[in-house]
């Protein structure tokens, strides 16, 4: 290193300035003098030798070129160290955000399910399902919407009915298709119901457990349908899928 190197002139850099102030003081360097202006020459002639020697270099130059280059090493260092940050900055343990779970970005109408969920956060829903909830009291009758343009509604006393109605009110012919029980027998068959018109079941005295399928168009509604004559009142539960076909 530069800061190491001895201050000190070297044997070949003394003979050279030696050999200089002969040449310039003749006789008067062996008398051990010399003029001011000769003085100044030597002085001059020794600095350019030793510069050239050395490469002008000093002990106080030598610590200032080694603290610059602590000073690059570390800028170097730095900025190695904030090019992995930059890199790695779109990352959660070394892993891309694409491939972590984004929040939800969308959701299911009323009465839908979630299918599945995207790692961007969009939704998938199932078939939307219509809750089928109700009782009414006798001499009462209740009417439910449901999709595809049918209305389910149930006759509960009214007079000597105890009935449900399946209602085409969806402008177009429908098909309707069933497989029940009312506790002593079982039905199974199909029916095309008219605009405005209806298909009944009766469960006077008795219950209703089966499954209903109404088809309109594209839309199909499947009814999974429990209907309960309590003779004061009627209990009506299930539920309506649909889907498009």
């Amino acid at each position: 290193m530069l800061s190491s190197l001895n201050p000190r002139r070297s044997p070949g850099t003394v003979i050279a300035v030696i050999a200089l102030v002969a040449a310039l003081g003749g006789t008067a360097f062996a008398a051990g003098a010399l003029t001011t202006k000769q003085k100044k020459q030597v002085g001059k002639i020794a600095t350019n030798v030793f510069n050239k020697r050395i490469g002008g270099a000093s002990v106080a130059s030598a610590n200032t070129a080694n603290t610059a280059n602590s000073a690059k090493t570390a800028n170097t260092a730095k900025t190695a160290t904030r090019a992995d940050t930059a890199g790695n900055a779109d990352k959660l343990g070394g892993v891309s955000a694409s491939q972590y779970q984004h929040l939800l970005q969308s959701s299911c109408p009323k009465n839908g399910a979630y299918e599945a969920i995207g790692s961007d956060g969009s939704a998938a829903c199932i078939i939307p399902v219509t809750p089928i909830v109700n009782t009414p009291t006798a001499g009462e009758n209740f009417a439910t919407t449901l999709p595809a343009g049918l209305q389910l509604l149930t006759i509960c006393h009214d007079g000597v009915q105890v009935k449900m109605a399946f209602q085409n009110l969806s402008g177009s012919g429908a098909t309707l298709n069933w497989f029940y029980s009312d506790g002593s027998s079982t039905s199974a068959s199909g029916v095309v119901v008219g605009a405005g018109s209806e298909q009944q079941f009766s469960f006077s005295g008795a219950r209703i457990e089966g499954q209903f399928i109404w088809s309109v168009g594209t839309q199909v509604v499947t009814v999974n349908l429990h209907a309960f004559d309590g003779t004061s009142f009627c209990e009506v539960r299930g539920t309506a899928e649909t889907a498009t076909s």
